[in-house]
């Protein structure tokens, strides 16, 4: 960020030109406090990281155009500067153009003889600027775009879906509605894009003259089941002023507006200037279009009446309002535009692009006669001149052909100097007399044609009048036919949506059934289960439909029922060593509670009701579980007892240790006596 305290200055001149924006070469001077920083040479490249390097207060040039060349390179230049460095052109006041001497002469600065170098320049346009000389060049159009959309996307399921996506539109329409409450009672001024569809409205733009700062509070992003608010912040930079001596050129504008609208830009020679088309193209950004390729005489539309947004931009700028008769159909429009673009080779790319050269071109036909024959007449008389187009603004205020033949003659006569002596006056009112009388003729054949052409007006307006009684009587035929059609096809409709009611009414019915009955079926079950007469138990296929279980029943408890329909040693393994009870099928294989020393007990009646991995069985299956379970206690036990050393064991085996302690003392007397008996 650039500090208050020291505000910077950059002041540019430009070096050396190029076919292309990339190869202008540029001075670039950098002043603190009335000193210059650094001075050094680049291109637009090196100017734009030099302005987010030091966010400058201004960018001083002497001539707006050195920046950029031309109109779309300035456009993108700007488009890249950092949004608080302004742009100021030191050789402008409010006053008019002057010199670069002379501002600097205005601001006690002094240049020295001869032209100064472009280093040197550029050090003067930021002393300049820094002392107030120059006028700002750039404004900053803050606008903030609030999207009202869809919350989600819509099923597939025929009517349910249509329902649902009404119930969507419909809330954006409610949304749309209550943020145009809020900013109309704001009083900020907006512009409204609106895409509708079957019940209520797909899409709504709002086009905001506002910083997003005034909005907080009171409208904020949204992102609900049925709909979005999406609001995005858009700072545009633009040139407000150019310099003096531009040429404009007098222009003629078409416009369809919408949320994709389309701009048609034509010359009163009927040349077309520019044809573009861009979704939420906004009031702002026509006139901002238009003001830099000319002068806009006329703003059009194709539909009667003309849309609101149209007639504000000619409000905005200054232009006479064209509108057609009546709405022109598309195959209208489309032959209108053909009969133009063919010729010419251009290439109309959108339906918005086309109406709006529709309306363009029917506006310049409405002017094209009454230009050319001023144009033969200004030819005859010899005072045809380069800037004929000037004079086109009286031909739509409807000004007489006369008086402006007259105002052609009077620029014509301003420009010549007169001389002194006799000779010249003699020249000088024979040449008036000549005029006078060639002035009086033309009245007289205006007169004339003035009188044809009220004769002709009155044959066109009885024919015109045939022609709406005709294509009333026409309207009438259509709009019987359209009726007995349309009737027919909403018969249609109908019949289709009762069929379709039908059958999702019996699908309801059916559905309704289904469920009555399962409740009528539980209803008994959850009885006997109050009563006692049945339990719950976990019911699963095998040890992976077991583990999946435990992720929503929990794990498997101690003592815990559990019916397993494809027993195996890894179900028993898992059971054993939480302590369960395992009840199989009728022909269980009851090895199992051997072996894992688990309660096996066998099921005989079939589950009263499952749902999911639970599963109501009859009490009765408990005496089977306690049967199971005296069975393993059984088993258990005489296991231990196989182990246990009885008393009859442990006399047996002290009988036949004493035996055997019998037989080696024996043994050993014998030996004894063998030896003393020895000699």
């Amino acid at each position: 960020m650039r500090s208050e305290e020291s505000p910077t200055y950059v002041g540019i001149d430009v070096v050396r030109v190029g076919s292309r924006l990339a190869d202008f070469r540029y001075a670039i001077a950098v002043v603190r406090d009335g000193k210059v920083e650094r001075i050094e040479e680049g291109g637009i490249g090196r100017i734009i990281r030099t302005l987010w390097e030091n966010r400058p207060s201004v960018l001083a040039v002497d001539n707006i155009y050195e920046l950029g060349g031309t109109s779309e390179a300035l456009d993108r230049v700007i488009g890249l500067m950092p949004p608080d460095t302004r742009i100021v052109q030191v050789t402008l006041t409010e006053k008019g153009h002057m010199s670069l001497r002379e501002a600097a002469r205005l601001a006690g600065l002094s240049i020295g003889k001869g032209h100064p170098s472009a280093e040197k320049t550029a050090i003067i346009n930021a002393l300049l600027a820094a002392r107030g000389i120059g006028k700002r060049l750039d404004v900053i159009e803050r606008r903030v775009r609030i999207i009202v959309t869809k919350g989600r996307g819509g099923y597939a399921g025929g009517s349910r879906s249509e329902k649902f996506q009404r119930r969507m539109r419909a809330a954006v329409a409610r949304m749309m509605k209550r943020i145009r409450e809020k900013l109309d009672s704001m009083g900020l001024t907006y512009e409204l894009y609106v895409r509708r569809s079957v019940g209520g409205i797909e899409r709504a733009v709002f086009i905001v003259y506002a910083s997003r700062d005034d909005l907080k509070g009171v409208i904020s992003n949204i992102r609900s089941r049925n709909v979005r608010v999406i609001i995005k912040p858009a700072t545009i930079k633009k040139i407000a002023t150019v310099t003096e001596g531009e040429r404009k050129r007098y222009l003629i504008i078409g416009i369809d507006p919408g949320i994709e609208s389309g701009l048609a830009i034509l010359d009163v020679e009927g040349k077309l200037v520019a044809l573009h088309s861009a979704k939420e193209f906004g009031k702002g950004d026509i006139v901002s279009v238009v003001s830099s390729a000319g002068v806009p005489l006329i703003v059009s539309a194709d539909t009667n009446p003309p849309p609101e947004m149209v007639k504000k931009v000619a409000a905005m700028l200054g232009a006479q309002l064209y509108y057609p008769p009546r709405t022109l159909s598309t195959s209208e429009k489309e032959e209108i535009v053909r009969e133009f673009a063919a010729p010419r080779n251009i290439n109309v790319r959108t339906t918005h692009e086309r109406d709006a050269l529709a309306a363009a071109v029917l506006a310049y036909r409405s002017i094209a006669s009454k230009l050319e024959k001023l144009r033969r007449e200004l030819e005859r008389m010899g005072l045809l001149s380069p800037n004929i187009h000037r004079y086109a603004h009286l031909v739509v205020k409807d000004v007489p052909l006369v008086e402006i033949v007259e105002t052609a003659i009077n620029d014509y006569l301003g420009n010549v100097k007169l001389t002194s002596g006799g000779h010249s006056a003699s020249v000088k009112e024979r040449r008036e007399s000549e005029l006078t009388e060639r002035i009086n003729e033309l009245i007289r054949e205006n007169e004339v044609l003035q009188a044809e052409n009220d004769k002709l007006r009155k044959q066109l307006e009885n024919m015109e009048a045939r022609v709406r009684e005709l294509e009333r009587r026409l309207e009438e035929q259509r709009s019987e036919s359209r009726i007995h059609i349309l009737r027919d096809r909403k018969i249609r409709e109908l019949q289709s949506r009762v069929e379709s009611l039908t059958r999702y009414v019996d699908e309801l019915r059916r559905e309704v059934d289904s469920l009555r009955s399962n409740v009528e079926s539980f209803e008994p079950v959850i009885y006997s289960i109050f009563r006692g007469y049945s339990l719950l138990v976990r019911h699963v296929k095998d040890l992976d439909d077991l583990k999946k279980s435990e992720k929503v029943l929990g794990r498997v408890r101690e003592g815990e029922y559990v019916l397993v329909d494809e027993p195996s040693p890894r179900v028993a393994d898992y059971l054993s060593r939480r302590s369960a009870v395992m009840l199989v099928r009728r022909g269980g294989d009851a090895k199992l509670m051997r072996k894992y020393r688990l309660p096996v007990a066998t099921v005989y009646d079939e589950p009263l009701i499952s749902v999911g991995w639970v599963s109501v069985l009859p009490s009765s299956v408990m005496l089977a579980v306690s049967s199971a379970r005296a069975a393993l206690n059984k088993l258990l036990l005489e296991e231990k007892r196989k182990k246990e050393l009885t008393v009859e064991k442990l006399e047996a085996l002290i009988n036949a240790y004493r035996s055997s302690r019998e037989v080696i003392a024996e043994e050993a007397g014998d030996d004894k006596e063998a030896t003393k008996q020895t000699p």
